[in-house]
């Protein structure tokens, strides 16, 4: 007769074999079922409807599928190249437009703090140059005068009121116009801070001219530049002391490239091209405060 341990021995060896094949069969068994799933038909049922089970996660994948590709759409539709029916609708501006600049030029002058004789001066050099445009586009005959779009300097001391002139540029084309801060104009500034005050951006965002440039060479993406200035008639910049010459030649490169020709001031008679591309520059600062801290000084 065996021995004890002889016998415990050999039921060990018979259990192992047992579960041994047992893994085998359960094996071969989830392999079979997988080949069967994954080799099913995609079918466009519900998955609790199916004859077949099918993909496993079929529904979720055509729902990512689709949410995906209308993702990309809306991508493009708002990076989509120039059209001149959606330019027509963002060159929009207000039905009287100079009826409307005049009223709110008169309200400014109403107010309790209101603009010292200079500056008041300036605004109504500001306002001329809107209604001539807006002339212009009324008849049709954009640039087909000689007058030069603005290519100004406010300067002013700490105190002046710069910001304040600035505002009520801004009170102008958006009140007055009915223009949207970042179509038809935009208000740049050197730094977050100076940004922030006027409500603007930094050139580095609004351009996408890397801030550490390497090279010098490098002036952002070409395309989006383009979208930005489909309409844009009116450039304001804030600080511009602290603005080093490279920077300042980069926003004005980026600009002048992304303007189209058709329907601007981009191209004088005599086909020579304007800086900016045309669009109405003025700058304001005070060249007595901080220089640039890269960058050279261009006064």
């Amino acid at each position: 007769m065996p021995q004890p341990a002889a016998k415990a021995k050999f039921s060990a060896k018979i259990i192992a074999s047992t579960k041994k094949r047992k893994n085998v069969e359960d094996y071969s068994k989830s392999m079979s079922i997988s080949e069967t799933v994954w080799k099913t038909e995609p079918s466009g049922k519900a998955a609790d409807t199916r004859s077949t089970p099918g993909h496993v996660f079929e529904d979720t994948y055509a729902e990512h599928i689709a949410a995906l590709s209308q993702s990309k759409k809306k991508i493009n539709a708002s990076e989509a190249p120039f059209n001149e029916q959606r330019n027509a609708a963002a060159s929009w501006n207000r039905a009287e437009g100079e009826r409307h600049l005049d009223l709110v030029m008169d309200a400014i002058q109403e107010e309790d703090e209101r603009p010292n004789a200079e500056q008041l001066e300036f605004l109504r050099h500001f306002i001329a140059r809107l209604k001539v445009e807006i002339l212009e586009a009324h008849r049709g005959e954009v640039n087909q005068s000689n007058a030069e779009p603005l290519l100004d300097l406010v300067h002013g001391l700490p105190g002046t009121a710069e910001s304040a002139v600035i505002k009520r540029m801004r009170r102008l084309m958006e009140d007055g116009l009915g223009w949207e801060h970042g179509v038809q104009f935009v208000c740049l500034a050197f730094q977050n801070a100076m940004a922030a005050q006027i409500n603007g951006y930094t050139i580095h965002h609004w351009t996408g001219i890397p801030v550490h440039n390497e090279d010098g060479a490098a002036t952002g993406d070409k395309h989006k530049q383009s979208i930005k200035c489909q309409a844009l008639r009116v450039v304001i910049i804030d600080e511009v002391s602290m603005i080093s010459a490279e920077l300042l030649g980069a926003l004005e490169h980026v600009v002048r490239t992304a303007v189209r020709v058709k329907g601007t001031y981009k191209k004088r008679s005599i086909a020579s091209t304007r800086v900016f591309g045309g669009v109405n520059l003025v700058m304001c600062g005070d060249f007595w405060q901080l220089h640039p801290v890269p960058g050279t000084y261009w006064i």
